[in-house]
């Protein structure tokens, strides 16, 4: 399953939510829900780790381009 797939199960389930009163979820919509979520906890961990090199980059360009003028 892709998180596009998951996102879209997803999609079809609130729109089916929002149409018929009392439709619970079903297991693959906790498990695509389960999925989506770990996958943003996964990306938000990995944009924390990558903040300090691009910071570092930005900071050394900033560098350059002051020392030129």
């Amino acid at each position: 399953m892709s998180i596009q797939d998951d996102i879209f199960d997803l999609e079809d389930f609130f729109a089916g939510v929002s149409t018929k009163k009392g439709m619970k979820p079903t297991k693959g919509d906790r498990e695509a829900f389960k999925r989506l979520l770990d996958w943003a906890i996964d990306n938000e961990n990995e944009l924390e780790k990558l903040r300090p090199i691009v910071n570092g980059f930005r900071d050394s360009i900033s560098a350059i381009f002051k020392e030129e003028k």
